[in-house]
């Protein structure tokens, strides 16, 4: 019933602002365009249903009754925006597959003499992957995190009486890493390479 009454908001939104009439300034087709825009946010708050069927089934809806599919997809047209899926895809791999362990075991091998060299050693891969990985938060949270909590539970540190093992300060390293790296290259966040792309198509200019 809770599912209903949120599903039944959700579609109430745009067939309000569809029957109305827009402020002065804006087309009908803006003005509709605008309620399935409300409808997406107030679903994504929501959530009667899972994040990809609820935008799956707004873009869906407002190509059915506005006649816009080629306006609402162009922008998935963009490569940077690929890049960034596949960064978050690598991301829930690296998780889902146990790399990260793998990864922190190989580390630790290798380099596990102290906890220091351990913390240069995934310095050094943070900065490695910042210029090929466009978002920090697809790289810090989604590849670096997994490795350096892995290391972090290897040696027997965990968030507490071991903490000061090595675990609190691997995990601080990876962050403040994070910020220096961010500061180096553009890829620090998704939306720097949509701007830029952005830049490019509008004014001509190219930057590289």
């Amino acid at each position: 019933m809770e599912r209903f009454l949120k599903l039944a908001l959700i579609v109430l939104i745009p067939v309000i602002l569809w029957f109305t009439t827009p402020p002065e300034g804006l087309s009908d087709t803006a003005w509709r365009l605008f309620g399935f825009y409300i409808a997406g946010i107030l679903g994504l708050i929501l959530k009667p249903y899972p994040i990809q069927i609820i935008l799956l089934a707004v873009l869906s809806a407002s190509a059915l009754f506005l006649d816009n599919a080629k306006e609402i997809l162009v922008g998935y047209g963009s490569t940077a925006l690929w890049m960034i899926i596949a960064a978050f895809s690598l991301s829930v791999a690296f998780g889902k597959t146990g790399l990260g362990h793998r990864v922190a075991y190989h580390l630790i091998r290798a380099f596990g003499s102290t906890v220091l060299r351990l913390g240069y050693v995934t310095a050094l891969l943070d900065l490695i992957l910042s210029p090929a990985t466009p978002s920090n938060t697809a790289r810090a949270a989604g590849i670096i995190y997994p490795i350096n909590l892995s290391i972090a539970e290897s040696i027997g540190s965990y968030p507490g009486d071991t903490a000061k093992r090595g675990g609190s300060f691997i995990l601080m390293n990876g962050y403040f890493v994070t910020k220096i790296t961010s500061f180096m290259f553009l890829t620090a966040m998704a939306p720097n390479v949509l701007a830029l792309d952005f830049v490019t198509k509008i004014t001509g200019l190219s930057m590289t």
